[in-house]
């Protein structure tokens, strides 16, 4: 996609993001595929801060372990695609 202007247009915002809890300390996250990525970029943190993220293939699951027990995480997934960053999952 081109933009006015001659740019590339951002990548595609990835939707669907869902998490499933297994243990105190993990959670798997899942969301739809962007066709075209290069990779996607995890963001993660507690109370509405981002305190950390994780760049991964292309592959629309991720397993987050080493979580403390009895606290609210947030997380959130971009697409990567060139040097261009989605804007964040809801």
């Amino acid at each position: 996609m081109w933009r006015r202007g001659g740019g590339s247009a951002a990548p595609e915002t990835p939707t669907n993001l869902a998490a499933t809890v297994y243990d105190d300390d993990r959670i798997d996250l899942t969301w739809d595929a962007v066709t075209g990525a290069d990779s996607y970029k995890i963001y993660y943190g507690t109370d509405g801060v981002t305190f950390g993220s994780s760049t991964i293939s292309a592959t629309n699951s991720k397993s987050v372990t080493g979580l403390d027990a009895n606290t609210k995480y947030y997380f959130y997934v971009t697409t990567i695609e060139s040097s261009s960053e989605s804007t964040a999952s809801s």
